[in-house]
């Protein structure tokens, strides 16, 4: 009797088990329902719950298996944009730290549930705004180290972030670690070759570099280092030839060093660049009067005669009324 007993109990104990297997299903069935009702009103005030619902069905659901397979499935697509949207709603109402929380958990969620890279980049892209608007501050107040700090914690969670990449890299740089910032600055050039994705980054980061290098060589310029310039604008010419600024710039100095061959030699590479008028001018009157100095008249008057605008023109009209009366004292 007692074998009986025993085989009795634990036949009931196996029914009431699968009783409340079918029931457990149902009732993830009927929490996802709930819960695909509830969005389907599009109430942004209701997300956080939905969430909750959602999560709940994922977490109860994912042990039953095929019983609720599309509830769960579904469940799964939908939390990303929901803590997406929830994210998005705090960030406008400055509520920075839960907006973290929540686009956290979208990205988080994307890449666990497989939900697609468009999921992925789109929590990223957010969460890099929320990083950048918490740092904002920092920023004003020039404090680019407690800003450096924010943009660094931000790359621990979206370590394939470009842009807090970029804005890490402008903070070291604006605190005087430029070392440190080229370098992140290269890094992102270097992901631009194997990930066409990066090359609007990698243009950026190229041409943030090129304008802090051209700005440290103007004020070498400005406090007449021009020896300083001229080793400055060369690496920055070696860089980027196009650099139609650094290229006039180089002609400013060897100019006021007086190294007239070097203006002679370089100046139709940096004329070749100009898209500015004024500019072009500029460098054709430098390049003249190099010419006039080494009695190379003819090839002054031709640059020379190509100064029609700017600062030099009365100049230039100076210079070739001397020369031409020189010409003309020589015969």
């Amino acid at each position: 009797m007692k074998r009986i007993k025993i085989l009795t109990t634990t036949l009931a104990a196996l029914f009431c088990v699968s009783v409340a297997a079918a029931q457990t299903a149902q009732d993830v069935t009927k929490k996802y329902l709930e819960a695909a009702k509830l969005l389907e009103k599009q109430d942004k005030s209701l997300y956080e719950s939905v969430a909750a619902m959602m999560e709940e069905v994922v977490k109860t659901g994912t042990p039953l298996g095929a019983d609720v397979v599309n509830e769960v499935a579904n469940a799964k697509k939908c939390l990303p944009d929901l803590y997406y949207n929830i994210a998005v709603s705090q960030a406008q109402q400055n509520k920075l730290a839960e907006a973290e929380a929540s686009a956290l958990k979208a990205y988080n969620k994307a890449q666990e549930y497989k939900t697609g890279q468009a999921h992925v980049l789109k929590a990223e892209d957010l969460l890099a705004k929320i990083y950048i608007a918490q740092a904002g501050k920092f920023v004003k107040e020039k404090n680019y180290a407690q800003a450096s700090e924010i943009y660094a914690k931000g790359l621990k969670s979206i370590p394939n972030s470009t842009t807090l990449e970029m804005y890490l890299a402008i903070s070291y740089v604006e605190s005087g670690n430029k070392e440190q910032g080229y370098a992140i600055f290269n890094q992102i050039i270097e992901k631009a070759k194997t990930n066409p994705r990066y090359k609007r980054s990698a243009e950026q980061a190229k041409e943030k570099m090129e304008n802090y290098d051209n700005v440290e060589a103007n004020k070498a310029l400005a406090a007449k280092n021009y020896t300083k310039a001229v080793a400055l604008l060369t690496d920055i010419i070696k860089a980027n030839p196009d650099n139609a600024l650094a290229q006039m710039m180089l002609i400013q100095a060897y100019a006021s060093l007086n190294r007239e061959n070097d203006v002679i030699s370089k100046g139709p590479a940096a004329l070749a660049v100009q898209t500015d008028q004024k500019n072009k001018c500029d460098i054709c009157y430098m390049m003249g009067v190099a010419c006039f100095n080494q009695q190379k008249n003819d090839k002054a008057l031709e640059y020379l005669k190509m100064v029609t605008t700017g600062n030099n023109v009365t100049k230039a009209k100076d210079l070739i009324t001397e020369i031409n009366e020189l010409s003309k004292a020589n015969k």
